[in-house]
């Protein structure tokens, strides 16, 4: 198991896992080991950074979607036309959230 840990830890250079694997394991790197390590590393470095990039971009897009909805309410309070609980049907959103933006609008 810490051989595999070794070998796929995202948090450690191809070298300092060709080091430990060398002196820990007796693994024999030629060139084309090497440089398998290193591919097999930025593959699993691409892999990594895209994977925080879905996150990222799924993460803003939620704020997005929460700042479209504060906004939008608080139009509806500005109209003046409609209850609580009409704007929490308009907006798709549960009252209490409704409710504690009309009081943050209060202030």
């Amino acid at each position: 198991l810490d051989f595999l840990n070794t070998t796929f830890r995202k948090t450690m250079s191809a070298k300092e896992k060709r080091k430990i694997l060398e002196e820990k394991y007796s693994i024999p790197f030629d060139q084309e080991l090497e440089e398998e390590m290193e591919t097999m590393d930025g593959a699993f470095s691409s892999a990594y950074k895209s994977s925080l990039e879905r996150k990222g971009m799924k993460r803003g897009k939620m704020q997005g979607i929460e700042q479209e909805k504060r906004e939008t309410i608080q139009a509806l309070f500005q109209m003046n036309r409609f209850s609580l609980q009409e704007i929490a049907t308009i907006a798709r959103c549960p009252i209490e959230k409704v409710q504690k933006i009309q009081e943050e609008l209060e202030q």
